[in-house]
């Protein structure tokens, strides 16, 4: 039997069979891309709520004993620490060579630390006020005791 006799004579259930077999590996590929990002998304709370730990219970305390407020660059190197230390036992080694596996990292702690950076840098803009007004703030309406006064 040659090729185009068998396509002719299979033709359809061979398409048939090719379609479902890249439909399942599309359908894994979906499921898996959806895990990854939910352990991604995980990841991100995650680290959040260690860099906001290491703040109350080291930076917070450092900060206030320091003559300027400031963190000397070795304090500094030891709250990322603490907070990768943190990340680390609060993940585990079963989920640390999960996502090093899944992902293809070749360092969990650099890869984790570059996280930690972006979340310590997210906390310093939300926690400093803005210097211009927002344009969306709206003006203090008078109160209804001024407005009473002037009436």
């Amino acid at each position: 039997m040659t090729f185009f006799e068998l396509i002719s004579t299979h033709g359809t259930t061979l398409t048939a069979a090719a379609a479902t077999l890249i439909g399942a590996a599309l359908g894994a590929l979906h499921v898996r891309s959806g895990w990854i990002t939910a352990t991604l998304g995980r990841l991100g709370v995650e680290v959040r709520a260690v860099v906001l730990e290491v703040s109350q219970t080291y930076t917070d305390e450092v900060k206030a004993a320091a003559a300027d407020g400031l963190l000397t660059p070795e304090e500094r190197a030891r709250a990322k620490a603490m907070a990768l230390a943190k990340l680390k036992s609060n993940l585990g080694k079963k989920g640390l060579d999960r996502i090093e596996r899944i992902l293809g990292i070749d360092s969990i702690d650099d890869w984790l630390s570059t996280h930690i950076e972006a979340a310590v840098s997210d906390a310093r803009t939300v926690a400093k006020p803005a210097d211009k007004p927002s344009i969306l703030a709206l003006p203090e309406a008078p109160s209804r005791i001024a407005q009473a006064g002037n009436a």
